[in-house]
């Protein structure tokens, strides 16, 4: 049973990075998405990959400043 539910668990993670992603390219393409690899302070939180928006006005407000 734990086993099911862990794979549960994990199948919603992959659709919730899923979600986010194209939300990200969707906003910005993938120059906008590529920011993840600029470095650890660029990359989601748990709770901007279930509310893509706020990583996308984060990153925008942050590459305008760089």
């Amino acid at each position: 049973m734990r086993q099911a539910l862990g794979i549960e668990a994990k199948m919603r993670q992959y659709a919730e990075g899923e979600r986010f992603v194209r939300a990200a390219e969707a906003a910005g393409g993938s120059a906008l998405f590529d920011q993840v690899w600029r470095g650890p302070a660029w990359l989601p939180s748990a709770e901007e990959i279930r509310n893509p928006e706020a990583w996308v006005d984060r990153v925008r407000v942050g590459a305008a400043v760089v």
